[in-house]
């Protein structure tokens, strides 16, 4: 082989890395001969060409789409849009406030605390009643 420096490519073809997939007839699973698996150039690289025995292109394409993340959505106050990163304050309204506008009296909550605070004492606090006739 001869000592000529590259780009990785020539580097991965010196030391047998490089691998490519070859569909001779289209893509199916019909291994071809071994003297169709091994091509040799002229300038002495030798390329490997590798065959996938799946045949499957939906297979394929599942195992791709798997491998994409989608970018998480950076969160920003609601009122004035400033990114929040770690300081952001999430409120009982629903939306993620900055240290500016994280109280409900700053940003026009939606939230309705009287009535939550009002139902949270019904739950807690059960009506107690006298009996009307006293037992004997």
């Amino acid at each position: 082989m001869c000592e000529c420096t590259g780009s990785t490519t020539t580097k991965q073809v010196k030391q047998g890395e490089a691998r490519q997939t070859f569909y001779p007839f289209g893509k199916t699973s019909v291994a071809p001969s071994s003297s169709d698996a091994q091509l040799q150039y002229t300038h002495t690289h030798t390329f490997i060409v590798t065959y996938e025995a799946s045949g499957s292109e939906e297979s394929v394409n599942a195992a791709l789409e798997t491998e994409e993340k989608p970018k998480a959505k950076k969160s920003r106050c609601f009122t004035c849009r400033k990114k929040l990163g770690l300081t952001g304050f999430q409120c009982r309204c629903g939306n993620a406030f900055c240290s500016m506008h994280r109280y409900s009296d700053t940003h026009n909550c939606t939230f309705d605390y009287r009535a939550n605070a009002a139902e949270k004492l019904r739950e807690e606090n059960p009506i107690v009643v006298a009996e009307k006739i006293q037992k004997i």
